[in-house]
């Protein structure tokens, strides 16, 4: 039977999802938007370690620490609370936006905002890479966000393909991740380097939906 493979539709959702409008209120873009931020997403303890060892290491307050955690159960939001208080932290539920100048940590601690949140980041460091049950990597990329996670990503064929593309990074540790994040903070060309890869490699795998259309059109006319 002729056939022909279009490419992973996953790309033209997470595409078709970025002209809707974002669930973040316009008062927290405002806001999110004068800063560069790193964005946690669906973050395990793995990667919050890795947050928190980038944090004690850097001064730099014009990038913000924003995580949304995979659990957003109360116990867990409380635990993260703990951990991160030293630095100063605002809870999206109940801060206000005006609050993110004088602390380095946003704490998501609802459902349903990664992809919004995604759209005001400037890199992301993804969940699950060290427990081979990694989080959506395709989203971030969508947003021209590079993506940073741990190695165990074997089921993941698209790490496979970011990584030979340079639109991902894997590490092997959190203080491996701590190490790059500060590489990419402290060097703005490697950063404009790394969204530049990854733009190109998202738009380069986006399903050609019209090609394929016309390609069934073509069979049935045959």
């Amino acid at each position: 039977i002729p056939a022909e493979t279009i490419g992973d539709i996953r790309f033209l959702r997470s595409s078709q999802s970025l002209n809707r409008p974002s669930d973040l209120s316009k008062e927290w873009q405002l806001e999110l938007k004068k800063f560069q931020n790193i964005i946690f997403g669906s973050s395990w303890d793995i990667e919050e370690q890795a947050a928190f060892e980038y944090l004690k290491n850097s001064s730099n307050n014009n990038f913000k620490v924003v995580l949304v955690p995979h659990d957003v159960s109360k116990n867990n939001i409380n635990r993260l609370i703990n951990q991160f208080k030293q630095f100063g932290i605002v809870l999206y539920s109940n801060g206000t936006p005006n609050k993110l100048n004088s602390n380095r940590v946003l704490l998501i601690d609802t459902i349903g905002l990664l992809q919004s949140v995604y759209r005001v980041g400037s890199f992301a460091v993804v969940g699950g890479g060290f427990k081979n049950a990694l989080h959506n990597i395709i989203e971030p990329l969508s947003c021209s966000l590079p993506v940073i996670c741990g190695d165990e990503t074997e089921k993941f064929p698209e790490a496979k393909f970011a990584l030979n593309n340079k639109a991902l990074i894997q590490c092997t540790t959190p203080i491996d991740i701590a190490n790059t994040i500060v590489q990419l903070v402290d060097c703005p060309e490697l950063l404009v380097e790394h969204r530049e890869y990854a733009f190109h490699f998202f738009n380069e795998n986006l399903p050609d939906l019209d090609n394929a259309f016309n390609y069934c059109r073509s069979l049935m006319t045959n």
